[in-house]
């Protein structure tokens, strides 16, 4: 029990911190006319802010939110749609669980996030399902070094 404690204790979470790129080549999706994707990570554990930009059929498709990865839920309460969302750990993996209720339907996506290649590529396992929908996607992000300027003008856009 000894050596089981103290392998824990030396244990550091991952840090998803940064711009990240779609390699589209790498990746396994279901998204149609997908032509460019990428998400920017500020990560100082516990807190998470996430900020993502897609570019599908030629149109532009952000999102962003932040959460903390102690597992907490925050439900968002909207028009017609009530939305549960968590992040938590398994391990060093850090999975993102949301679930959607609506009148019309309900759906969940969960999103299982590690970093492979010592940091250098951000994998993004994501599975959809609902009455309508239902789809696994593996997404390949791959660090985008950008000079510093550059990342400090964009660092508070969230």
């Amino acid at each position: 029990m000894l050596l089981l404690v103290s392998g824990l204790q030396g244990w550091k979470k991952p840090d998803f911190s940064g711009e990240w790129v779609l390699n589209i080549g790498n990746s396994r999706l279901k998204i149609r006319g997908l032509s460019h994707a990428w998400i920017r990570i500020d990560h100082q554990e516990p807190n998470f802010r996430f900020y993502r930009q897609f570019i599908i059929n030629g149109r532009e498709n952000a999102l962003s939110f932040e959460l903390t990865t102690d597992g907490k839920e925050i439900i968002t309460k909207e028009e017609k749609e009530t939305v549960y969302t968590r992040m938590y750990w398994e391990k060093d993996i850090l999975v993102l669980d949301v679930r959607g209720v609506s009148e019309a339907e309900e759906y969940t996506n969960t999103v299982r996030y590690h970093l492979k290649d010592k940091g250098h590529t951000l994998l993004a396992e994501e599975k959809f399902r609902s009455h309508r929908l239902d789809y696994d996607n593996i997404w390949v992000f791959e660090r985008r070094q950008l000079p510093r300027p550059y990342t400090l003008l964009y660092r508070n856009r969230y």
